[in-house]
């Protein structure tokens, strides 16, 4: 299914090693609704529980934010709420190497979305700021540690609403 998914959204693998992709999509093109549905695929891919799953899906979603700009709030929001609620989900599970990845791929979400969705104004009472994602281990620490019902308004707040709409 993997190279079904690099088809439909436009993917291109540089080598056979899988370690280098590139997408073929324009900065200013809009998902078509192939390319969305290539999406929805690999975040579901991305919350299974079988470890090459999680690590293959996370790897193509991370070469597409990489390859082109979101599109608006909607896309930021959409992409933020679903990886933070598979964060969630597996939060209390054993495997940490999931775990990574997925905080891996929300640092690289924050980074793009962080002037689209406004973080800084709109969770400004969690220590949160620009720095913070700068490492992996920094924002790690702050990920963990920050107030988790603040982080959950904001997730539902502002996210969730843009995300329907995408």
């Amino acid at each position: 299914i993997i190279p079904i998914l690099d088809i439909m959204l436009m993917l291109k693998i540089n080598d056979n090693t899988n370690q280098s992709m590139s997408a073929y999509i324009s900065h200013h093109d809009h998902y078509s609704e192939t390319s969305l549905t290539g999406l929805n695929i690999l975040l579901t891919l991305l919350a299974h529980p079988n470890q090459t799953f999680c690590s293959q899906a996370c790897k193509r979603i991370y070469a597409l934010l990489k390859s082109r700009s979101l599109n608006g709030r909607e896309e930021a929001a959409y992409l933020l709420s679903k990886v933070n609620h598979i964060f969630l989900s597996k939060l209390n599970a054993e495997d940490s190497e999931q775990q990574t990845y997925l905080l891996s791929l929300m640092k690289s979400i924050m980074e793009k979305s962080f002037d689209l969705l406004e973080m800084q104004k709109e969770i400004s009472n969690i220590p949160f700021c620009r720095e913070i994602l700068s490492t992996f281990d920094d924002f790690c620490q702050c990920i963990l540690s920050m107030n988790r019902n603040d982080w959950q308004m904001f997730i539902q707040k502002v996210t969730e609403p843009y995300a329907d709409h995408y």
